[in-house]
């Protein structure tokens, strides 16, 4: 009950044309294959299908590891921009950004390196580059940019030196993203949450 207020805003967002296209033709064919499925082929083969949705959500994010040598600008990293722009250059703030794709997360820190961002997925495996990562953050006034993916990320971690979390992607699974919320809307945080 001693937690500041946490608001929530939703930036609905149409995707790019070639992004469009690829999403959409993807989803036909997906939807195709399941308009001809029985219960029994349906079953047995889930996690085709399941495997097929998380591409269509990664498409949404950045289709560059969906369609190798994909070149247009994703919607998400062109709305990122001015949020990015607008939080941390303008207000001062520093920012958690969670992503749940690789290929999103690498295009992240390469394209916003101006705000010193560090990362934690998957692909940080060393622990002590982890908390590194965290310290950098929390301590140092140059690190504008906690990077990470919410299922790596997960409960334990206190990030309040942000009040600002955006969500690139997320997860299929509400624990990501339950437990991600709670890394800046913590104790220790003094300020309103968004």
């Amino acid at each position: 009950p001693d937690l500041p207020v946490k608001r929530f805003h939703r930036v609905l967002l149409p995707l790019k044309p070639v992004q469009g296209k690829i999403y959409h033709s993807m989803l036909h064919d997906l939807v195709s294959q399941l308009e001809q499925t029985d219960d029994l082929t349906f079953m047995r083969n889930l996690a085709t299908f399941l495997a097929k949705r998380s591409a269509l959500l990664q498409v949404c994010s950045n289709p560059v590891a969906i369609l190798r040598g994909y070149s247009e600008l994703p919607a998400k990293l062109h709305a990122l921009d001015s949020l990015l722009e607008e939080t941390i250059l303008h207000k001062g703030e520093k920012v958690v950004l969670w992503s749940f794709y690789t290929a999103s997360l690498d295009a992240i820190v390469e394209r916003y390196g101006r705000f010193n961002p560090v990362r934690y997925d998957g692909t940080v495996s060393d622990i002590s580059l982890r908390r590194e990562a965290v310290q950098r953050f929390q301590q140092d006034n140059e690190t504008m940019l906690f990077v990470a993916n919410p299922a790596a990320a997960g409960a334990g971690l206190t990030l309040h030196r942000a009040r600002v979390a955006i969500y690139e992607s997320m997860s299929n699974q509400a624990a990501h993203y339950l437990q991600s919320l709670d890394r800046i809307h913590r104790r220790g945080q003094t300020r309103d949450v968004e």
